[in-house]
């Protein structure tokens, strides 16, 4: 409220970044003076239904809300958000798709076919709602109208009629004339060049009101912070010319500002500078909370688990190490032309398999998936609730396969995962309550429930088995099991096969996160 709805909540996962704008979102819908407060959230993809189910928990009963999930082809998206702002598009053509005003009595009304959910109050009739949209509401309460959107829908270049795609969809939140934008797991936003993170700035520049959430603002480095700052404040990190006008940051002058550039050219970026006057111009508008200050959670333990190769995998292993090539049964060859798919077939390796030119995929040896096997069915095999998080889908399916015994359900969960399935296995987990699975064991790629999931808490042992090479995932898989409606200690296993990459990449996870501590530990005043 102090900052006129503008603000980064850099709160660690778990501590509440939700429930806290929602809450403010009650406050601007009771003292906002509007009759209908629109609210856009854009997150990833798995993040989508958390808002719609978590609205109407933290809204008071005096507030009404309309909230949906906006789905369907792009041009669908397009025209369905300037739709819920009254402003609809006379005719929007891309190739076959033509698309019109609505028919239904409203402009806002919801076109079903474009949206995958809707929540309401239960009071409300869906078929009302479906006919009228939020005119349907009868009360004199106010109202909260939210549509969620994944920030792919901003990715697109491609041009439809005499505009970019990506041009459409910043035209059509303009039309929605949100009051509130808000950007979850913003870090998503951080690449100062991506076509997500520079459209998304464009869309939400007349926005009055912006939030920011986030527990990893800076993943990589303080480099992270440009592209998300872009959209919370341009200006800030801007220049100000001879007029004394502030200009807009860009990427060029953040660069030069607060990194040292060196090597090729001297254009590489070989460490940092002036870390105090960012942080001073970060805190401006960011809020921190620490899990270790807000909450009292129990203890965390990690337990590294050593795998052998057998000799045929350690061969592979080696080939590929040392040569760029590896050769298979038969006659079959794998081979890396350059380093950085040396990288990824040697960490394909450890898991199992390896996948060649072509696409196939071949298996290698099962040392690591016997050894989760092993640790699940054995060492926790009182646990009734175990999540393993996976890097590869090759290693989702056999993990999966291995551990199907009776008395043991096994879920696997990957992108290709329909949204309404994983939700129904999320709360199959998250109920532990009479009459419900007596033991459950979920096998999921690690981007698919690394963010905005709460079910998780019901289990205390998380395996971890191939190591990713994005540390915010990781950071943000510990922490769904790690925080508030956690009661036990938890456990995190990883699978490892010493000597090789598993402990090279697991290395650079945990040592990455020095410097964003130490940064945000300013901003906090810690």
């Amino acid at each position: 409220m102090k900052q006129k709805g503008r603000g980064a909540l850099l709160f660690d996962p778990g501590t509440g970044k939700t429930a806290t704008v929602i809450d403010y979102i009650s406050l601007l819908a009771q003292h906002g003076g509007k009759e209908v407060t629109k609210v856009l959230v854009l997150c990833p993809l798995v993040a989508r239904d958390t808002w719609l189910h978590q609205l109407g928990d933290y809204l008071p009963p005096s507030v009404d809300y309309w909230a949906e999930i906006i789905g369907g082809s792009g041009v669908e998206k397009i025209d369905a958000i300037a739709s819920r702002g009254g402003r609809p598009y006379q005719k929007l053509a891309d190739g076959k798709a033509r698309l019109r005003p609505t028919r239904r009595q409203c402009d806002t009304a919801l076109q079903i076919h474009r949206a995958i959910d809707l929540v309401t109050r239960p009071e409300y009739p869906r078929e009302r709602l479906e006919e009228l949209g939020i005119a349907a509401f009868s009360s004199p309460n106010p109202k909260v109208q939210l549509l969620v959107l994944n920030y792919d829908a901003f990715s697109s270049r491609r041009a439809i009629r005499h505009r970019r795609a990506d041009e459409w969809m910043a035209d059509a939140v303009q039309r929605y004339e949100p009051d509130l934008v808000i950007c979850d797991e913003s870090h998503k936003l951080k690449s100062p060049s991506s076509n997500t993170s520079r459209a998304v700035a464009r869309a939400v520049r007349f926005t009055p009101r912006r939030i920011l959430l986030t527990g990893t603002v800076m993943p990589h480095s303080p480099m992270d912070v440009y592209g998300q700052w872009r959209v919370l404040d341009p200006m800030e990190f801007g220049k100000v010319n001879d007029f004394g006008v502030r200009k807009p940051a860009t990427w060029t002058g953040f660069m030069q500002r607060y990194a040292k550039l060196g090597g090729f050219q001297g254009k590489e970026i070989i460490g940092f500078q002036r870390l105090d006057e960012l942080t001073q111009k970060m805190e401006k508008l960011a809020m921190v909370v620490k899990k270790e200050d807000a909450l009292d959670l129990p203890k965390t333990t990690d337990t590294v688990v050593p795998v052998t190769m057998t000799a045929k995998e350690g061969k592979v292993y080696d080939d590929m190490r040392q040569n760029l090539v590896a050769k298979l049964e038969g006659d079959a060859f794998v081979s890396a032309e350059l380093r950085i798919i040396q990288m990824l077939r040697l960490r394909q390796i450890t898991s199992g398999f390896i996948k060649d030119e072509e696409g196939n995929h071949h298996k290698v040896g099962s040392s690591k998936i016997d050894a989760i096997k092993s640790l699940v069915h054995d060492t926790l095999e009182a646990e009734r609730r175990i999540v393993i998080f996976s890097e590869f889908r090759w290693e989702v399916a056999a993990i999966t396969e291995a551990l199907a015994q009776k008395g043991t359900q096994v879920w696997p969960v990957t992108g290709d995962t329909p949204p309404a399935q994983r939700v129904d296995i999320r709360k199959k987990f998250g109920d532990t309550g009479p009459g419900s699975v007596d033991r459950m064991v979920i096998v999921a790629q690690i981007k698919t429930l690394s963010v905005a999931v709460n079910e998780l808490v019901s289990a205390s042992h998380a395996i971890f088995t191939t190591p990713t090479q994005q540390r915010d995932d990781y950071i943000q898989a510990r922490d769904r099991l790690n925080r508030v409606g956690q009661i036990r200690p938890v456990t995190y296993w990883h699978m490892q096969v010493p000597g090789s990459i598993d402990e090279l990449v697991m290395h650079r996870l945990d040592t990455r996160t020095e410097l964003e501590d130490t940064l945000l530990n300013h901003i906090y005043k810690k």
